[in-house]
């Protein structure tokens, strides 16, 4: 599990956690900025709910994630080039 009161930088674009323990994304994470998300052999379930400012996003990695059951809204991820 994650530490209790982990945060993460307010404008973060790159992350990348590979085998990430958590079953859901965590709430304190910003993604406004996010340009890179890889999260490869992750136990998630599910990412977020709603809709999330995704302008920035560019790749999505979640390949080898086999609890993951359905993506979020990604309608606003309109620069998203790559969704493994």
């Amino acid at each position: 599990h994650l530490p209790e009161g982990m945060e993460f930088p307010r404008r973060l674009r790159f992350f990348h956690w590979e085998a990430f323990p958590g079953k859901v994304f965590p709430r304190t994470f910003n993604l406004e900025y996010l340009v890179e998300l890889n999260m490869q052999h992750n136990k998630l379930e599910k990412l977020w709910e709603g809709t999330l400012p995704l302008i920035n996003l560019k790749r999505m990695d979640l390949s080898k994630s086999p609890n993951l059951k359905e993506l979020p809204d990604l309608s606003n991820a309109t620069n998203l080039e790559s969704l493994i």
